[in-house]
């Protein structure tokens, strides 16, 4: 039984290594700021910086009993919110389409997303 929780690991872990797009981003170096600034005694959930091929957005969703649609407006995010903008999830591969002025992400309980906003 110990072998396959390892085993499980060994995979999870070659997946999230292997993910060349999350290596280019950490290989960068350089920070994020959070998108909201005080939120009295909540962490900061969105996090963006600007690169050269688009907007990379982190956001995290710390509780682990229940979903959430979260709401990003996209001037927040430091974009202009009469454009329309495509996200790439880079975990899923998924595309998201900008939503009016906002990026609606539907998030499941511990989950993070990686985005690429262009």
């Amino acid at each position: 039984m110990m072998t396959i929780g390892w085993n499980k690991a060994r995979e999870r872990t070659g997946i999230i290594l292997g993910n060349e797009k999350l290596n280019q981003i950490a290989r960068k170096g350089e920070s994020f700021r959070p998108v909201r600034g005080e939120r009295g005694d909540q962490a900061a959930d969105c996090f963006v910086r600007e690169d050269a091929d688009g907007f990379k957005t982190a956001v995290f969703k710390y509780s682990i009993s229940d979903e959430k649609e979260m709401k990003i407006p996209l001037v927040e995010l430091g974009l202009a919110p009469d454009k329309s903008y495509l996200a790439e999830d880079l975990w899923t591969g998924e595309t998201i389409h900008a939503e009016g002025d906002s990026l609606v992400l539907r998030m499941f309980p511990a989950q993070s997303r990686m985005l690429r906003i262009y």
